[in-house]
């Protein structure tokens, strides 16, 4: 194991620090709290962070609340000795990071992003191989080219120059996405399930990745399907079949005084339009001065990450009825 020791640590400890090196991250211990709970540094890469691992028996959210967990602590890693397939959906749902003694893994801190699933014990983990993502795969401009690759179809088989024009990163960025992607067989989108695989995991990153770049302004309207100019449109008046429009997201390349103005928008921090940067170029269509449809997976991804549950299950059907 990666780790040196400051403070004598649990066998749990130890062995979830074992996972977490397996999958990048090297530790250092550096204090015990009365509670149990363990202060670590975690380094990955050139990004270093102090976390809290604390110790749970049931490895559930029933436990953790049970226990006084405060499940909104975000540099807190929950651990276990193991977690099932349905507490760890549960701990993803509500965005608790976890680790267990068996390598399941969630951890979603600034630039890393880790999610492994189905592993056993150390003698069955042959029996299911885990799915790993690469190491800061799902940050903003990263998930941008994960996003474009993901909405043309093909797109992947293009030269690095236009991939990255299309998803607005450096040429550089796009090449080490796609280099790593390429690396992980199960994420690679070469096939239907590799597709599935990377898209559920881009979009459990999307609501405090991407999802939360980006954002020019927040207004209100009394129509929220009243919207002209040069915008792509998204949430509710993206889906009027599945529901009844009632707030909207909207992209444009520039907030601009006219645009407030033609539309009316009166600015309010708990408004019903969001107005985010379009960082995109659709590699299909020239520009449009009227309004027109996000890309579906944007669509897909800004209903799904509502707390709304109407929304979410509007995302269900859209993803249920869409190629993606």
């Amino acid at each position: 194991m990666s780790s040196e020791h400051i403070v004598a640590t649990t066998p749990l400890v130890d062995r979830c620090l074992d996972r977490l090196c397996e999958y990048g991250l090297t530790s250092t211990v550096l204090s015990e709290a009365p509670d149990g709970s363990i202060r670590v540094r975690l380094q990955g890469r050139a990004v270093t962070q102090g976390v809290t691992l604390a110790p749970h028996r049931e490895l559930t959210l029933t436990g953790l609340l049970r226990d006084g967990a405060d499940l909104d602590a975000h540099h807190t890693i929950r651990i276990g000795e193991r977690v099932s397939t349905r507490a760890a959906d549960a701990l993803r749902s509500r965005r608790v990071n976890f680790v267990d003694a068996a390598g399941n893994a969630y951890i979603d801190l600034d630039d890393w992003y880790i999610d492994v699933r189905g592993r056993r014990t150390d003698t069955q983990a042959h029996e299911a191989p885990p799915l790993r993502t690469p190491r800061n795969a799902f940050s903003t401009k990263r998930a941008q080219v994960i996003f474009a690759i993901l909405q043309w179809e093909g797109l992947q088989e293009a030269d690095v120059r236009t991939i990255a024009q299309v998803a607005g990163t450096s040429v550089g960025l796009a090449h080490r996405t796609l280099t790593e992607l390429r690396h992980e067989v199960e994420l690679w989108p070469s096939s239907p399930e590799s597709c599935e695989r990377l898209l559920s995991a881009w979009l459990a990153a999307y609501p405090t990745g991407l999802g939360a770049a980006h954002q020019l302004g927040r207004f209100r309207t009394p129509d929220v399907r009243a919207i002209s100019g040069a915008v792509n449109v998204s949430g509710d008046p993206a889906v009027p079949h599945l529901l009844r429009p009632s707030e909207a997201i909207v992209y444009v390349d520039e907030l601009t005084a006219d645009l407030v103005a033609r539309n009316r928008w009166v600015r309010d921090v708990n408004g019903n339009i969001t107005v985010k940067k379009r960082f995109w170029r659709n590699p299909d269509a020239t520009e449009v001065a009227e309004p027109s449809l996000a890309p579906t997976l944007l669509v897909l991804a800004d209903l799904s990450s509502s707390p709304d549950p109407r929304r979410r299950e509007a995302a269900s059907a859209l993803r249920a009825t869409h190629a993606l």
